[in-house]
């Protein structure tokens, strides 16, 4: 009986722990607070492939980016030294959206983490595809994108 219970421990604790988060998601205003008309400074990580790690698994390596998302809802970003251009919102719940060119729009919560802001693109089956943790805020296009 101690075995079964110990093993559904962190189950029911991860369980748990995914409600708390969505208690966590920022606010349609605080969202648009942080980015609209704002320079972005942060780090991507990409999601481990499927049948190699949980699907809440990402890489260990980081890459930085610098993103602009401009009031009027147009959105550029650069990462490796390639520049990326697309559109952004915010959706009436609070999720951060993105389309960038040539694919679909990814809505998703952004939720704080100690000091950080983070954001998960999943796929259909709920696998994250990318972690964006957002770290440095500037007023304006800092970068000049």
């Amino acid at each position: 009986m101690r075995t079964i219970i110990i093993a559904a421990l962190p189950i029911t604790l991860c369980l748990f722990c995914n409600q708390l988060t969505a208690f966590g998601n920022l606010s349609a205003a605080e969202v648009k607070s942080l980015f609209s008309g704002n320079t972005v400074t942060g780090e991507q990580r990409q999601g481990v492939a499927a049948g190699t790690g949980p699907h809440d698994a990402v890489e260990n390596y980081a890459i930085p980016f610098t993103a602009y998302y401009n009031s009027n809802g147009t959105l550029e970003k650069q990462v490796n030294n390639k520049l990326k251009t697309g559109k952004w919102r915010v959706a009436d719940d609070g999720r951060l959206c993105t389309q960038w060119k040539g694919k679909q729009e990814k809505c998703e919560p952004v939720h704080k983490e100690g000091k950080l802001y983070k954001r998960a693109v999943r796929n259909k089956s709920g696998r994250i595809l990318w972690e964006f943790s957002f770290i440095h805020y500037y007023q304006g296009n800092k970068s000049g994108l």
